[in-house]
Formats: C-alpha cells, sequence, structure tokens
C-alpha cells in the first residue's frame, strides 16, 4: 500500500509509473478476454483500477497474482433564515467579519446550476464524472441545494437565505446523476481531485474542504468503515482534506416507530471523518417538535467500530415522514433551487426547500469554512476537535448527538486556539489484549490518559458518559499522532462490554474527551497446523480453546490462481497444492477457518460466528 506520506517528488512520480504499468498489464490482460474496455484508473487514494465486466470474469481476476481484492462498484445515493439564527452564525459574523474567503471546498454531489444568481460568484470548477464532460450542471437539484448552504450569496432574496460562506469557491463534482443516484467508483475519482487537482502528484495543493451529503448502508445496519469509500476519505484527511459527511437518514424506523441505532451510513462512519447529524431548526415544526430537537430520521451511532458517531450535529431541518409529498419537507431547509428541478418543495424560481443529513453537513463545511479562514494552520484532527469540543449539549446520548449542536459562535469566536484532540480509530483485539488506534496531541500537550469502566454481559447500544465509575487504564506524558493509543492487558478482567474514556489535557488545563466500546473475551483459540509442507504432501488442521478441546469449524484453504479447498470438521486433512513453475521455490497459501458457535439461536437470531486466518508456505521439494 502506498503511503500519502511521501514527499520526495520524484519517488512518488516513479511510484505512480510503476502503478501505470501494473494497470496497464490488467487492462491489457481484460481486453484479450473481452475486447476493448472502458476503464477509470485510481492512484493517489487507492491503487485499483474501475471496469465493467460479466460476474463470471470475476474469479479470473481475482486469480491474477497481482489483484489483492475485487470490489463491487456500490451505488450511492444523495442522502437557513432560521438555521443561521439557531447555531448563533449571525452573532459571531456580526464581532468577526468572515466569509470564507481564500478557502476552497468541494462537493460531490448531483452538480451545480451554476447560472443561479446566488452561486454564480461562488463557483470556481468542476467535472462530471456521471457523463465524463467539463460541465457539472445539476439535473437533480440536491447539489445546487447544498452549494447554496454553503456558500450562496442570497443575491436574489435580498440577502434572506444567504449562504453560510459567500466568500469561499466551490469546486463542485457531479458524481450523483438526476435521479440522485451514482456510483463508488466515480465519487473516489473525484475524491482523486479534491487531493490532487492539476494530478502532479503533489498534494500540497489539495482543496480545503470536502463536502459529501450522500452515503450508502445497509438499512439499519449502517455502513462499513472499511469499504473503499471509508478509505478514500481516510486517505484525503491523511492528505490535510477536512472531510465533512451527512450521516445519513436511516435513524427511524417508520413501520414501528422507534429510533434505530448503528445507522451511520458510509464513508460517515470512516475512521477520519466528521459526520454530521440534523437537528430542526424553525419552531413548531414536525414530526420531531420543535427547534434544536434531534431530526427523527437522522442515523444514530455507534459506529461500527463501536466509536461516537455522528461527531456533532447541525441544522438540517425537520422531514415529516409521515405525511407524503412536497409536504415532508414544510419545516425543512430552504436555499437555492436549480433550474427545471423539482426537488423538495418549491418557494419560487430561485428557493426550494429540501430536508435530511445532506442539508447539515453543508452547514459545518460552511462554518469551517470560516474557521479557516480564521485560522488557516490548524489541521484536520484539530478541526474535527474543535468542533466537538465547542458544540453545544442538547441533552441527547451521544448516539444522537455526538457531542452536541455546531455553535458557530464559540467556535469562532471563544476559541483562539486548537483544542487538544482525543480521537478513537479503533480497538484490535490481540491475544490477551486490546490495542487502542486513535490521536492524542496537542500543541500544549501536558498528558493523555485513558479509563474504563465494566458495561456487562450484553453489548450495549449507548456510552455512559457519567462521570463515576472510571479507572485509570493508562497515562503518558507524551503525545501521539494517528498511532497505537496502548496496549490493554485484559487478562484478568471480568468476560464482557467495556467502555473506555480517552482524556487529553493541555497545559492550560483544557480537556478533549472521546468514548469507545470493546469486548473482552477470554476465549483464546489454539491453531495447529504445520508452518510449511512438501508440494503434494497431505496435512491435517484443527482448531482447540483455551482447555484443549477440539473445536467444529469449517476450514477453507486458498492461493491465488488455485482452487480453494473447503472442509468441515474438528481435525480435517488437505493435501498441499503443487507448484508447477520451475522457478517457484515456494508459494503463499491462506487458511480460513470459521468457528462455529456453541450455540444457535433461532426466532430471529444469527447464527454467532468467529474467524480465525493463518498463514502457511508450501514449498517445493530439494532437488
Amino acid at each position: 500500500d502506498f503511503s500519502l506520506n511521501i514527499t520526495n517528488g520524484s519517488k512518488l512520480l516513479k511510484y505512480r509509473e510503476y502503478l501505470k504499468n501494473l494497470h496497464d498489464k490488467f487492462i491489457n490482460w481484460l481486453e484479450e478476454k473481452t475486447g476493448k474496455t472502458k476503464f477509470k484508473e485510481y492512484f493517489n487514494v487507492l491503487n485499483a483500477v474501475n471496469v465493467r465486466v460479466p460476474s463470471s470474469i470475476v474469479p479470473l481476476i481475482e486469480s491474477l497474482p497481482y489483484v489483492r481484492s475485487v470490489y463491487p462498484d456500490i451505488r450511492v445515493q444523495s442522502l437557513l433564515a432560521y438555521s443561521r439564527s439557531l447555531i448563533k452564525l449571525d452573532y459571531a459574523l456580526s464581532i468577526k467579519n468572515l466569509t470564507g474567503e481564500g478557502v476552497t471546498v468541494a462537493v460531490l454531489d448531483t452538480g451545480i446550476d451554476y447560472t443561479h444568481p446566488d452561486l454564480k460568484n461562488c463557483y470556481a470548477g468542476g467535472y462530471d464524472f456521471v457523463n465524463d464532460d467539463n460541465d457539472p450542471f445539476d439535473d437533480n437539484g440536491h447539489g445546487t441545494h447544498v452549494c447554496g448552504i454553503i456558500a450562496g450569496s442570497g443575491e436574489a432574496s435580498n440577502g434572506t437565505y444567504r449562504g453560510i460562506a459567500p466568500g469561499s469557491k466551490l469546486y463542485v463534482y457531479k458524481v450523483l446523476d438526476e435521479n440522485g443516484m451514482g456510483y463508488a467508483s466515480d465519487i473516489i475519482k473525484a475524491i482523486e481531485k479534491v487531493i490532487d487537482p492539476n494530478g502532479d502528484g503533489d498534494f500540497s495543493d489539495h482543496l480545503d474542504i470536502l463536502s459529501l451529503s450522500l452515503g450508502v448502508s445497509d438499512g439499519d445496519k449502517g455502513g462499513d468503515p472499511d469499504d473503499l469509500l471509508s478509505e478514500s476519505v481516510d486517505k484525503a484527511v491523511d492528505a490535510g482534506v477536512v472531510v465533512i459527511v451527512s450521516a445519513g437518514n436511516d435513524g427511524w424506523d417508520v413501520k414501528n416507530n422507534q429510533p434505530v441505532k448503528y445507522t451511520i451510513s458510509s464513508p460517515a462512519c470512516a475512521r477520519k471523518a466528521i459526520a454530521v447529524g440534523a437537528v430542526t431548526h424553525m419552531v413548531n415544526s414536525l414530526p420531531s417538535g420543535g427547534p434544536d430537537r434531534i431530526a427523527l430520521y437522522s442515523s444514530k451511532g455507534p459506529s461500527p467500530l463501536m466509536t461516537v458517531k455522528p461527531d456533532i450535529v447541525a441544522p438540517g431541518g425537520d422531514v415529516d415522514i409521515f405525511s407524503s409529498g412536497s409536504n415532508v419537507y414544510n419545516y425543512s431547509i430552504t436555499s437555492t433551487r436549480a433550474t427545471n428541478c423539482s426537488v423538495g418543495k418549491a418557494i419560487n424560481g430561485h428557493y426550494t426547500k429540501l430536508g435530511g443529513t445532506s442539508m447539515a453537513a453543508p452547514h459545518v463545511s460552511g462554518i469551517v469554512a470560516l474557521l479557516i479562514q480564521e485560522h488557516p494552520d490548524w489541521d484536520p484532527f484539530e478541526i474535527r476537535s474543535a468542533l466537538r469540543y465547542t458544540a453545544r449539549d442538547l441533552g441527547y446520548p451521544l448516539t444522537y448527538q455526538g457531542f452536541g449542536r455546531v455553535d458557530a459562535y464559540e467556535l469562532l469566536i471563544n476559541l483562539p486556539a486548537p483544542p487538544p484532540v482525543a480521537i478513537f480509530f479503533d480497538a484490535e483485539n490481540i491475544e490477551n489484549g486490546i490495542v487502542f488506534k486513535g490521536v492524542a496531541k496537542s500543541r500544549w500537550f501536558d498528558s493523555y490518559r485513558l479509563y474504563y469502566k465494566f458495561m456487562g454481559s450484553d453489548k450495549p447500544d449507548e456510552f455512559d458518559v457519567a462521570e463515576d465509575g472510571w479507572v485509570l487504564l493508562y497515562e503518558s506524558g507524551t503525545g501521539m499522532k494517528d498511532d497505537t493509543l496502548c496496549t490493554w492487558d485484559i487478562s484478568d478482567l471480568e468476560k464482557g462490554w467495556y467502555e473506555v474514556k480517552l482524556v487529553v489535557r493541555d497545559s492550560f488545563g483544557r480537556e478533549s474527551k472521546d468514548y469507545i466500546m470493546v469486548h473482552v473475551s477470554h476465549e483464546n483459540y489454539i491453531i495447529d497446523i504445520p508452518s510449511s509442507v512438501q508440494e503434494g504432501e497431505r496435512f491435517r488442521v484443527s482448531v482447540k480453546n483455551s482447555n484443549d478441546k477440539s473445536l467444529r469449524a469449517i476450514f477453507i484453504m486458498f492461493s491465488p490462481l488455485r482452487i480453494p479447498q473447503i472442509k468441515i470438521g474438528r481435525d480435517v486433512e488437505f493435501r498441499a497444492y503443487r507448484i508447477f513453475s520451475e522457478k517457484t521455490e515456494s508459494i503463499s497459501v491462506k487458511m480460513w477457518i470459521i468457528i462455529i458457535g456453541s450455540h444457535l439461536q433461532v426466532e430471529k437470531r444469527d447464527r454467532d460466528f468467529e474467524q480465525l486466518i493463518q498463514s502457511l508456505v508450501v514449498s517445493s521439494p530439494a532437488l
């Protein structure tokens, strides 16, 4: 995998040349099989090629020695007058004359109506990845509405519907079609453009902000923080881009009239993205019941990694999910309307109402543009921490509101220096331990500490932020940056779920916090497998628990260009693959072991599985 931290230009260009040759090799191979084909190449956030092929040829592609994996090109969908006062923006701007001047914002959406009076001066360029041309004109309306929230001048309304940062410049990339749908491959291609606008391999000219009012989720299961979209977003943050993503609109089960947890979409669930949920902004709005309420539809955490998501919430308007037609947007956000587009509830020829976390994210994008104008040296993690640190607590659980509703006054006026950064990325279980990854740093660093408390045997769906009951786990006087925070020895802990709190303190006494939930299990497994075997040799594999009991499991042995071998049992026999090349001394083989749970629960509950991977080497016999 290629690191975005490479600074030597010649080395980077040489590496890109190597990747280009590898891509050409694959395309030549593919066209010999299928004929001339259209393709897209990725060099910045991914080393990848996107192609359209029959499903029957996918196994052949997967078997190529230089192909790590094959992913389907998933479909993605698009997810002010009152809202400005709610977040105290007008109050803040009466003290500081901030407009976002000099700040660049990338909007990946359905495009933009750059002829709109409110948008004609903020549009700086873009591209249409749907139709592969230089004209990202909006044929849906969603993107134009988003752009107006960020940077609309309010010209067509005498300033009534002025955007957050009208002095900022928008680079708009059309990645969603006229129906608000698109492919992950186009979004990733656009993210590469955001990181490297002129394509010279030098990321220093990256755009400042990436605003994404789109996502993909598996209904009530949310998104995947390890999918290609999330991975690309994380790489963009590594390159210095502040990435702001709508959390999703799957937070309410209309049929059963109840909230749904674990519904943060991708890429909002990415480790390094700022996920934004939605609050209402109008008095007597329906169905949420007034201003500054968490909108019913707003997707809720925790993230699939059991971290805090959303990060914050912002005005997204109420959406009456119990109504129909355009009336669902009666209490939604008013912003710019694209020509000949009927999306939302039209106010007049220039403005329309839309609601959702799609509207909440651009509110934050605009505010961050103002923040970057004021503090251009703050990095993406400091900005994320500042948004959390200054957010107004609305009294909701963290899974609903994150750290609270964005507060422009506190952020832009009362925060002259970046707060400490306390961010969990994830936690990885190892033998008798858990490794915590994240960021703990400050420009005036003093210390960071981790605490834990026991949550019980059942999987929790909410964080406990009460100050009592915490036990010190680890402390350090050395700040970490995107690295291991600590490794926790869990050998003496009771089995069950634990919440862990990260507290980072600076020399001024300011503290930032973050939370994660982890599971402690003392079910250790021992895999009995040879480290190497001769080609064609028969060998046995088994897996045992800590009580030396053999467990029934599914064993899958596979290697590139070879047919997988699958066995089921407690102690199974395999035969090592033959090595056909005289120049090859050994091949690497993977063994997947799926341990079948000790019990099966029926009545709409899934079977309990755990996965283990073990590698082995098959060697050629000595001649």
